[in-house]
């Protein structure tokens, strides 16, 4: 089991060795990405982030430079779940749950349109500001439902937090070359590890998604949009160097958020997947670093691009089902 880590031994580590591995809050782990890269003086990245940059390089540095992130339902709940799944102990002092008040008529009588009462949104705003994510019972009952499902799963799997796995290692790696290129600037890269089993050749990660799991074609489709291939390849190749080991297959569970029963799925990335994506995270973090070097972001005016059918369009157009 990994220890907890500090931010000055992660600098020290960088420094020193290149590399750092430990255990750390989640909200640490994402404030210590521009210190770091103040006090290193190298652009830090991610996953999300090289997947950012890889789509648009001017749209990443534009949200960058003005501190815009991703905020959405999805992504608030998603986190409430790896909370109730991977972090328990951390609820009590992340989250609070309060019932809505309604705000009433000037006849004392509850607004037709249903509002929120305004002392308590004021009081729900100012909660939030002080890094307190404020739910309804509702919104917890069914994060609830959802963690439920996801801990029984890999309880299935044999993975028990605590007794058969670790939650929220994360890992930084700095980059000179990547593939044996060399690289125009140093990279940090960092990633969290949801679950690490103790024993065994896999990483594995929790996912929510509001998809019907069920359905193994959609499922496929997320991984491939949001690039979580790119995260197996990299995360095991961090991993193995921060550690030694050989660790040769990341497995992704999905909960399901839509309709009850909360379904779950386990979708298993091999030696084979793991050597496509690597070879991407590769070309991304070597484009990553020439766009930091010479400060060249790209032009608003995106590639041209030529459309061709589906294969999708093309069974329709033979007379098979879409």
């Amino acid at each position: 089991m990994f220890k907890a880590i500090s931010y000055e031994e992660v600098v020290k580590r960088l420094q020193s060795d290149g590399y750092a591995i430990g255990a750390v809050n989640p909200k640490e782990y994402h404030k210590w990405k521009p210190l770091l890269a103040a006090e290193l003086g190298v652009p830090v990245t991610s996953k999300s982030d090289l997947g950012d940059f890889a789509a648009c390089p001017q749209r990443y540095k534009y949200n960058k430079d003005r501190g815009i992130k991703k905020s959405s339902d999805a992504l608030r709940l998603g986190s409430l779940v790896d909370c109730l799944t991977l972090t328990p102990e951390l609820f009590d002092s992340e989250y609070k749950c309060e019932a809505k008040r309604v705000a009433l008529t000037k006849e004392g009588k509850p607004h037709a349109k249903g509002w929120q009462d305004p002392k308590q949104k004021e009081e729900w705003e100012a909660a939030e500001a002080k890094g307190i994510t404020v739910l309804t019972p509702e919104e917890l009952d069914h994060a609830k439902a959802i963690a439920c499902r996801a801990t029984e799963h890999l309880a299935e799997r044999g993975l028990v937090l605590g007794k058969t796995y670790q939650s929220q290692v994360a890992m930084w790696v700095c980059l000179r070359s990547v593939g044996g290129v060399p690289l125009a600037c140093p990279v940090v890269v960092t990633g969290m590890m949801d679950i690490l089993p103790f024993e065994g050749k896999s990483i594995d990660d929790l996912k929510t998604t509001s998809l019907p799991v069920e359905n193994e074609t959609k499922l496929m489709y997320t991984l491939e949009d949001y690039h979580y291939g790119v995260q197996a390849a990299l995360y095991t190749d961090m991993f193995n160097l921060c550690t030694g080991e050989e660790r040769d297959e990341f497995g992704f569970f999905f909960a399901g958020t839509g309709e009850l029963p909360v379904m779950s799925r386990e979708v298993v990335m091999q030696t084979e997947a793991l050597e496509f994506y690597r070879a991407m995270y590769e070309r991304w973090i070597i484009a990553f670093a020439a766009a930091h070097a010479l400060n060249d972001w790209g032009l608003p005016t995106l590639p041209r691009k030529f459309y061709t059918p589906t294969i999708r369009e093309r069974k329709a157009a033979k007379g098979g089902a879409l």
